[in-house]
């Protein structure tokens, strides 16, 4: 049917009057939408950051006892009895150079003011790596919109088990996740500088031992400058501590290193087998109602842990430098002794790239929405846990007290798989890539997606990895 058009003689002026400004009102009205958009951001984020603090004091206000291991630790770096004096049942496992830092909370004179400033620095630690993590994974967004989206995801990402109970504890593992990530992922500026690579994951390790497991990674990836410099980190501060405190740091690395147990308090090898230790040693224990000899474990652990390191580098080269680093820490995370609920802080960044990234594969929203409510729900506490060990779980005990650390394998299971999918063909990521043109990076110029170089010298490792996964 044609359309009908009316000559000038026969048109209504009072229409063509009206009609005049109709053709400008739909950029007004995409303005109204546009700014009425921004202020409804603007606000969700404030009630998201203003329930983060609320919750993060609240948390403070009761008592912390990781925090107040922290505070003994401090004190008794001086008194030679860092290792073997216990609070409440609970014992100092760090290394030396972590007491050192922790000397000026000595100062505080009130254990609760202390406790509100280390929950807020907590806080501003969880904003820190939302942040770092939302601009390594969309570099494209704006500094407005990315602060936006971090403030925003600061509760959500607050009511998730790890993060909760790190603030509640009064943990440090937010601050050790934020160190890494900055490091490897982000851009490492301080002001005008940037930090050189390798130095902040050094000084992670010095604090806690487990990010050690990026030294295999970087040298995979071939950033062996960065390793070197993680080690000589490392080294150097401990070697501070030792100067500090030489009885302790002797102690330490003679003696108490090797003896994970200790982890368990007063209760020992038995408080690693409760559903709230999600590593390989606490799930082999509870399918095993009971400790399994050290053969097995530690076989298995080194197992896992060379194959994850492998697929970890090797994603990095042929799929995603971020997910690279995330696969990594899983896999530490899972050969770990001990690996408590409130360890897991990696579940935010894995997430963020899960939802947002441009290389993320085509179930890796699905996926992200899976985490985020598993570790809302926390199933590892549908399981009783009175502290006593093995409590012979079956069926769908073994399930929910274990689903952290199933989670863990399922995502290195899935990230094995599709890399191999699409193996000397394309990235599983780039049917993502496409459906999100409007990005505006030019096609396979996104930090996130990384063709396959020809004969990068990774491929003996490469193909090891597949000759043994087959």
């Amino acid at each position: 049917m044609s359309p009908v058009t009316l000559s000038p003689q026969h048109a209504d002026p009072k229409a063509t009057v009206s009609a005049a400004p109709a053709s400008g009102a739909a950029p007004a009205t995409g303005k109204a939408k546009a700014w009425a958009a921004e202020h409804c951001a603007a606000l969700a984020a404030a009630l998201s950051i203003t329930l983060t603090t609320a919750l993060c004091v609240w948390l403070a206000c009761s008592y912390q006892d990781d925090f107040h291991v922290y505070l003994e630790g401090a004190h008794d770096l001086f008194s030679g009895a860092l290792y073997s004096h216990s609070t409440r049942g609970d014992l100092f496992t760090y290394p030396p150079f972590a007491a050192l830092l922790l000397v000026p909370l000595e100062c505080l004179r009130s254990t609760t003011a202390a406790q509100v400033q280390w929950a807020l620095a907590n806080e501003a630690a969880l904003l820190g790596l939302l942040t770092v993590s939302i601009r390594a994974v969309r570099p494209d967004l704006p500094k407005r919109p990315r602060r936006l989206w971090a403030l925003g995801l600061s509760a959500p990402a607050l009511l998730s088990d790890p993060v909760l109970l790190a603030v509640r504890h009064g943990q440090v593992d937010i601050l050790i996740t934020l160190l890494v990530v900055w490091d490897l992922i982000g851009t490492r500026r301080l002001g005008t500088r940037t930090v050189p690579a390798g130095v902040a994951t050094g000084l992670a390790a010095a604090i806690k031992l487990t990010p050690l497991i990026f030294v295999p990674y970087l040298l995979l990836t071939r950033r062996f400058k960065a390793a070197w410099r993680c080690i000589g980190t490392f080294v150097a501060a401990e070697a501070i501590a030792f100067a500090v405190s030489p009885s302790a740091s002797k102690a330490y690395w003679t003696h108490y290193l090797f003896d994970y147990k200790r982890v368990g308090g007063s209760l020992g090898l038995q408080a690693l087998f409760a559903p709230t230790n999600q590593s390989l040693l606490g799930a082999l224990g509870r399918l095993n109602h009971g400790a399994v000899s050290s053969a097995v474990l530690w076989t298995a652990a080194g197992v896992l842990g060379v194959l994850g390191v492998l697929l970890a580098a090797y994603v990095h080269f042929r799929w995603s430098p971020f997910l690279g680093v995330a696969l990594c820490a899983t896999t530490g995370l899972l050969i770990s002794p001990v690996t408590w609920t409130h360890h897991m802080i990696w579940v935010i960044p894995v997430v963020v790239w899960l939802g947002t990234s441009p290389a993320r594969p085509s179930w890796g929203r699905p996926a992200a929405a899976f985490t985020t409510v598993l570790f809302w729900i926390s199933p590892i506490w549908w399981v009783a846990d009175e502290g006593q060990g093995p409590l012979h779980e079956s069926g769908w005990q073994l399930i929910a007290g274990n689903s952290f650390l199933l989670w863990m394998v399922l995502l290195l299971v899935a990230c094995a798989a599709s890399m191999f999918r699409y193996r000397g063909t394309r990235l599983p990521g780039r049917m993502a890539a496409r459906r999100d043109g409007q990005l505006g990076w030019p096609a396979g110029q996104h930090p996130e997606l990384v063709e396959p170089a020809a004969g990068n010298a990774y491929d003996e490792a490469a193909a090891t990895l597949a000759r043994v996964s087959s």
